[in-house]
């Protein structure tokens, strides 16, 4: 209720839209005035520019009618329609209908007080958005005209997505880029793209905006088109040094047990051969030690010795040393040409304990703080009190091109830099961080009233399944710029064994050598030494 004065609906609706919980401008609303006027159409055009300002727009206003004494007249007012409105504004009011008080009561025409308001066509309004470049939400290229190099914004998962909604709503858009765009989200809300909502110069904002309690008092919401959660971009392990082949097959305790049981051997086999002193068959490279010692060590390496055995009880022992040798020949030699051919690769971060006990430095956008679970734990605390604050994609770019740090971002933005930096043939690792799930959507102002209109396109687009559609089309035109022929490698591909593969071998034998020639040269002065004490 409320008189032909604009301050006394003024305090009504601020006195309402103190209880914020409750305030609802997308509700009906019935102004009554209960007083004939002498220009009933003025009044209710300055009362619909009154609610306007809280973006109240389903609102009809009664006024008694001058014609009639016992009528009461139905005014409203279409933000998108002529003569009442255009583009949102007030520029008059219509008479909807008229209320005859004449027995029970009656509505002259009998229409819908309250019709739909916001029609899907705006007639080209101008719609302005809020963005920030940023691949692959937000891109854009350059178009030569008239010796003028022109930026075009055309491009994106959430560009494509608003364009699409321009287009089905006929708008005629513009774009702003705030000056500070390293605050954006969600770390303060009065800069970046919400800020220009907040200034009321912009209609609408996005570029990858997630949902949160503090936007959703301040901003409207869309329907959310996308969920992303949260990725580690992580140095790629590195492959074995194709010199480490043949150390690689067994382990290490392993290796000293097979030199431990080849002494072993060699001195078992010395003890057969002299067991009985005055059999003399096995004579030669069966009665000393060193001579028994070459033989285990010609058997264990799967060539012939000099001389077999003769003795019944050593030929038993060298049969089963040959056929134990054997064995672990053909096990060595399966691994080692898998190691050569195929190598394996160091131990992969695939884990935040990994990252923590690798020692690499790691950091991210400070805002990526809200999406992580609880804060209490060890793991997370270790973090937060080591990362390196970033913005922008800096820290994705270290990760990337120096491989010598890690940080987290969304999934959706990874899996676009790994098909981004494939085409560079680089590699990119990743694993999944435990987090709460982001979800993107567009912010309007508060009480906006495209937001209905939008929703329902969105949800339209996601039905027609139009997001992964631009999605596969960027990544294909990514693939096509660059000029990058993708080759798929099959499971049952392989690597030819080639001279450089036989690096082990070589080194091994180059050991072998320097180990020769020092044993000669001891054996040398040793001889001399002992030769000078005899004189």
């Amino acid at each position: 209720w409320t008189s032909n004065e604009a301050a006394v609906l003024s305090r009504q609706l601020k006195g309402l839209i103190s209880y914020p919980n409750a305030w609802n401008s997308r509700a009906h609303f019935i102004i009554i005035v209960d007083e004939i006027l002498p220009e009933p159409g003025h009044t209710a055009q300055q009362i619909f520019k009154e609610l306007l300002l809280f973006k109240v727009f389903n609102v009809i206003v009664l006024i008694p009618s001058r014609g009639r004494l016992r009528a009461v007249d139905v005014y409203t007012w279409f933000p998108y329609k002529l003569p009442s409105g255009k583009c949102g504004e007030v520029k008059g009011t219509v008479i909807l209908d008229q209320w005859i008080m004449e027995g029970g009561g009656r509505f002259l025409r009998n229409l819908s007080l309250f019709p739909p308001k916001i029609p899907l066509n705006l007639y080209g309004c101008n719609v302005t958005a809020a963005v920030v470049p940023k691949e692959p939400f937000v891109m854009s290229f350059n178009r030569k005209t008239d010796d003028q190099n022109v930026t075009i914004y055309d491009e994106g998962t959430d560009m494509r997505l608003f364009l699409f909604i321009a287009e089905v709503m006929n708008m005629s858009v513009a774009f702003r880029f705030p000056r500070n765009t390293k605050e954006i989200w969600p770390v303060k809300l009065e800069n970046g793209v919400l800020g220009d909502l907040i200034d009321k110069n912009a209609d609408i904002s996005f570029s990858a905006l997630t949902i949160n309690l503090n936007k959703s008092i301040y901003f409207d919401s869309t329907h959310v088109y996308q969920f992303s959660g949260l990725l580690w971009i992580v140095p790629c392990a590195e492959p074995f040094h194709q010199w480490t082949s043949i150390t690689r097959v067994f382990s290490a305790p392993m290796w000293l047990l097979l030199f431990v049981f080849i002494i072993i051997s060699a001195g078992l086999m010395y003890s057969l051969s002299n067991f009985h002193k005055d059999i003399i068959m096995d004579v030669g490279p069966y009665r000393t030690m060193s001579d028994c010692f070459y033989n285990v060590w010609a058997v264990f390496l799967g060539v012939s010795v000099t001389k077999l055995p003769v003795t019944n009880h050593l030929k038993v022992y060298f049969i089963m040393l040959v056929w134990y040798c054997l064995a672990v020949n053909t096990v060595f030699q399966a691994y080692v040409t898998s190691y050569i051919v195929q190598p394996e690769y160091q131990k992969q971060i695939d884990s935040v304990e990994d990252l923590i006990s690798s020692g690499i430095e790691y950091g991210f956008y400070p805002g990526i703080t809200l999406f992580l679970p609880d804060t209490s734990d060890w793991r997370i605390k270790e973090i937060l009190s080591h990362r390196i604050p970033c913005y922008g994609d800096t820290c994705i770019r270290r990760a990337i091109e120096k491989k010598d740090f890690a940080t987290v971002t969304g999934s959706i933005y990874v899996e676009y830099m790994k098909a981004y930096v494939s085409q560079n043939k680089s590699v990119v690792c990743t694993f999944k961080q435990e987090c709460k799930t982001k979800l993107t959507a567009m912010f309007l102002e508060k009480g906006s009233f495209l937001t209905e209109n939008i929703n329902r396109l969105i949800d339209t687009a996601l039905e027609a399944g139009l997001p992964g559609f631009w999605w596969n089309n960027i990544f294909n035109k990514l693939r096509i710029k660059a000029q990058v022929e993708v080759r798929v490698k099959l499971l049952e591909d392989y690597n030819s064994l080639l001279l450089t593969h036989l690096q082990s071998a070589f080194y091994l034998l180059q050991l072998g050598y320097c180990l020769s020639f020092i044993i000669f040269l001891g054996e040398l002065l040793y001889y001399k030494k002992r030769k000078k004490l005899i004189r």
